[in-house]
């Protein structure tokens, strides 16, 4: 992939890297109300502003596009 992002040295340097992503959450064994899942999609420990939710953000709009109907 790093080929097809970056050319010439750069793109060299990250090809020959071995990434890992060491970034996880928990998996969850039950069923989650709406706020259980807001909190699950923000990395904040903050609560979103008067007037927005966690879909209000990048990843929220990721999850709405990804859910809707087809």
């Amino acid at each position: 992939m790093a080929e097809q992002c970056a050319d010439g040295a750069v793109g060299e340097a990250v090809a020959a890297l071995a990434l890992v992503d060491h970034h996880v959450h928990q998996a969850l064994g039950g069923a989650l109300s709406r706020d259980g899942f807001e909190d699950q999609i923000t990395e904040s420990d903050r609560r979103a502003p008067a007037g927005t939710t966690p879909f209000d953000s990048q990843v929220g709009f990721a999850v709405r596009r990804w859910c809707a109907p087809r």
